[in-house]
């Protein structure tokens, strides 16, 4: 995203002129939160309409890669802007949609780790015959609940 790099820069020139890196700063980081929870937005609606493919297609590996990578480029960016965000608000300030962005990020870090190689795995599993009847895990579940 190249406001981050903006963004710098401004809480750089603040900080010469009056010893305050965040007067400025605070409108732009509002607005990289919003750009930020808009491209996520605008990935979620990729994912819909192009990446739930048909997992016997051969291309289904590559879209599943693709939109990950959508995914893993967003969170970089996101990281980004939250370390900022989070620094204007250890110093006092408020920015809005700032909770909002992290919970997305959170979400999206979890959803990461389901990368496309284990859900191809998964697949292949359940294909395979070797799963784990939805009885069996909710009997688990059921005696860690009584220990």
């Amino acid at each position: 995203m190249t406001a981050i790099p903006l963004f710098d820069a401004l809480a750089r020139r603040q900080s010469e002129t009056t010893g305050k890196a965040d007067a400025d700063a605070i409108p732009l980081a509002e607005r990289l939160v919003e750009a930020s929870l808009s491209d996520l937005r605008r990935i979620d609606d990729y994912e819909q309409e192009f990446g739930l493919p048909d997992f016997r297609s051969p291309s289904a590996a590559e879209i599943m890669s693709s939109v990950y990578r959508l995914y893993e480029q967003w969170a970089g960016e996101a990281e980004q802007i939250l370390r900022r965000v989070r620094r204007l608000i250890a110093g006092g300030r408020s920015i809005s949609s700032a909770a909002a962005l992290e919970d997305a990020f959170g979400r999206v870090q979890a959803r990461l780790g389901l990368t496309p190689e284990k859900i191809a795995r998964g697949i292949e599993d359940a294909r395979q015959g070797r799963t784990v009847p939805v009885q069996a895990i909710r009997d688990e579940l059921r005696d860690r609940l009584r220990r």
